[in-house]
């Protein structure tokens, strides 16, 4: 998603560019490349494995020829253009060559490029990975007949979106939707840690979507579900519960010489100068003959908002729109999660639009509650699509505040296109214009959602209506020693008080880890000052090493480097297999390159895995539990004399933690456990896995100590 953008005050444009992700997928004969049409992904499954600020993604897909006039005796070439986010980092690619998998190499651009157009007029099996700039990138395979199919993966870190409470991040539904026939789900397998769990997928229109705990004996436990083709467009996010401890999370990977890398996520609260709630008006219009979105949809998706972004002791209102504009409450609201849910199931607003008045209400709300708070408005109107109306308007907003100048943020949810006017040069669409007003006037932000999720949009406008932190300086240094290289996640200009700062580094030295945290806040200067101890912070894999080596090489690669700085780009590209826009990822029908350790996670999908529900034949209570957990196997249940029966239990990092062995002798077979290893030490809170065998029976279930 890409940030707003703050034009000088003599521009008259003023609006926010979301990131809209795209994709398109063909087919064609590359002799007669003008005979080219849409192509097929017959199917997708995603693995994720949460790694600190980015997750590792791994997308399979199989692609056809279904749809188009190919056939059997044609060679054809795949050709997958699709759009990943800004700060995405590619790091491998895949292809299956029967039942091999070829891993692929990384090379330069044009030795690679080179090397893939001589194959495909020789007519062998390559894959050719490209990214051509800071978010397009380009995928070819060669050959697939036209009766047939050929099987990728595309392997790339994805920057995680955190709150205080929750941490998510966006499916790349986009490619699937390039299809012809678009597949009939994703399947999604997570791979939690201690440190992540409780996964699920929350759609827009507030629904989730529960993950299904499972063992695979060589891979160890999971989760999975699969989200079906009439969900892809509620805008689904994957979210796990936040990992941080106390407002922190520290997560280092070291390279055993005292010097290492570094993940650190921080919510910058400055107890001198947090207010003690953070208060949010949210104004709620709406006119049917400006949207197709569902209504119910606009609610839910700011609903799930606020129940992240405000805290319990946070303060929030609703007022839409009615004959006269009603208000849930006449006064400030707790920000618990059920009086939220209250509220927003008291709204019903007119089908038609009350906009001025709306606002005008929500300004004599903030006045009469003492002059606190800041306002969201959501409307899809186009009331004011004149320069005389809006200017109207806008004189009787400057009126009704006075001296008050609460920030006043827009989302305009107007999926139809236009009404348009034109001021000076410029094309306004909607309420355009008086939306760049009253966010000038107030320092507010406004968003438009014509051209992005209705997702992206809410996250943005209520990621602006925080307290805006500035000249923020994030310092780091370990006690015996120093860090460098420090990065920005989302290179984000303007930070917020109530969201997570995220840095990634280097360090060399000794724990603890120090923190300085120097900025500005409502005008007044700010420090804050932290020590992490290095039984505090978490040891993470080598990915921590190559999110720092991608995000260093985004920088170099973001202008037009010199060519010394390009060679130092295609070194550090190949050394750590990190794409780039000067190198390729390139699988060969070479058995040098085959790789029979890579694991096809595709098959934990498949139907025949082992799952059920706590009701059928495995049940545990108390779950979750403190001090011990009592599971019952129903032998009743099975056909047949299942004999003995074998009880493990597994921490979200496979390893094994507990067995117990008994004769199912009973009906009902009980296992007792008291949180503790196979040696008699306590076990920390967390998600454990159960795997219970039975004969040929195999089943899982999640406990869950507190």
């Amino acid at each position: 998603m890409k940030k707003l953008f703050y034009t000088a005050l003599f521009l008259l444009s003023f609006q926010a560019t979301l990131f809209s992700q795209f994709a398109n997928l063909y087919v064609s004969d590359p002799q007669s490349p003008w005979w080219n049409y849409q192509g097929t992904i017959e199917e997708a499954t995603l693995s994720i494995k949460p790694h600190g600020l980015y997750w590792e993604y791994g997308l399979y897909l199989t692609f056809s020829a279904r749809g188009s006039i190919f056939g059997a005796g044609d060679s054809l070439e795949v050709l997958m253009r699709f759009e990943l986010p800004e700060n995405a980092i590619v790091i491998d690619s895949w292809l299956w060559i029967n039942e091999d998998i070829s891993k692929a190499r990384i090379l330069d651009r044009w030795t690679a490029g080179n090397i893939y157009e001589g194959i495909v007029q020789r007519r062998q099996d390559p894959s050719i990975l490209y990214k051509n700039t800071a978010t397009d990138y380009e995928l070819r395979v060669f050959p697939m007949e036209g009766s047939q199919t050929r099987k990728v993966k595309i392997t790339y870190l994805m920057p995680a979106d955190w709150t205080a409470t929750k941490v998510s991040a966006e499916l790349p539904l986009h490619i699937l939707r390039s299809s012809y026939f678009v597949p009939e789900q994703l399947n999604i397998v997570a791979w939690p840690s201690q440190d992540w769990d409780n996964p699920a997928i929350s759609l827009i229109d507030g629904a989730h979507h529960t993950f299904t705990p499972n063992f695979d004996p060589v891979a160890g436990p999971y989760f999975k579900t699969a989200l079906p083709y009439t969900q892809f467009t509620l805008q689904p996010k994957v979210i796990f519960d936040s990992p941080m401890q106390e407002g922190t999370y520290l997560r280092f990977h070291s390279d055993n010489n005292g010097s290492g890398f570094y993940q650190l996520a921080m919510l910058p609260q400055v107890e001198d100068l947090t207010p003690s709630s953070k208060k949010l008006l949210v104004l709620i219009d709406k006119d049917i003959t400006g949207s197709t979105t569902p209504f119910n949809q606009v609610l839910a998706s700011a609903k799930n908002h606020l129940l992240l972004n405000l805290q319990p002791t946070d303060s929030f209102n609703l007022i839409f729109s009615k004959i006269p504009i009603a208000r849930v409450s006449e006064r400030w609201l707790p920000a618990h999660p059920d009086t939220i849910e209250a509220a927003f199931a008291a709204v019903s607003p007119t089908d038609f639009s009350n906009f001025g008045q709306l606002l005008l209400d929500g300004i004599n709300f903030i006045k009469e509650q003492g002059n606190e708070g800041e306002i969201v408005m959501l409307s899809s109107s186009a009331q004011y699509n004149s320069i005389q109306l809006a200017s109207a308007l806008y004189d009787l907003v400057l009126e009704e505040l006075g001296d008050l100048r609460p920030k006043i943020h827009f989302l305009d949810y107007r999926t139809v296109y236009g009404p348009w006017v034109y001021i000076a040069g410029y094309a306004y669409r909607g309420n355009e214009y008086l939306y760049y007003r009253l966010s000038q006037l107030t320092g507010g932000a406004y968003y438009i959602s014509q051209n992005s999720t209705l997702g992206e949009s809410m996250s943005a406008v209520f990621a602006n209506a925080d307290s805006e932190l500035k000249n923020v300086d994030l310092y780091t240094t370990m006690e015996q020693g120093f860090c460098f290289g420090r990065y920005w996640v989302h290179d984000d200009d303007v930070q917020h008080l109530h969201r997570p700062l995220l840095q990634i580094g280097r360090y060399n030295g000794a724990f603890p880890f120090n923190i300085e945290l120097v900025g500005e806040l409502n005008g007044e200067l700010f420090f804050k000052e932290l020590s992490i101890p290095e039984n505090e912070a978490l040891s993470g894999d080598s990915l921590t090493r190559e999110m720092w080596v991608g995000k260093r090489l985004q920088h170099l690669e973001a202008s037009t480097p010199p060519n010394s700085i390009i060679l130092d780009i295609i070194n550090a590209s190949i050394d750590e297999r990190v794409l780039t826009r000067y190198t390729a990822f390139l699988c060969l029908e070479d058995s040098i390159q085959y790789c029979p350790e890579c694991y096809d996670e595709t098959e934990l999908t498949s139907t025949e895995t082992p799952t059920l529900s706590q009701d059928s034949l495995l049940s545990a209570y108390p779950n979750p539990f403190t001090d011990q957990v009592k599971v019952t196997f129903n032998k009743q249940l099975l056909k047949g004399n299942p004999g003995r029966v074998i009880f493990e239990i597994y921490n979200l990092n496979s390893q094994l933690i507990q067995q117990v062995e008994t004769n199912a002798g009973a009906e009902n077979v009980q296992m007792v456990w008291d949180g503790r290893n196979a040696s008699g030490d306590t076990q920390p809170a967390g998600v454990y896995v159960l795997n219970v065998q039975s004969g040929t029976w195999t089943g899982v279930m999640k406990l869950v100590k507190q």
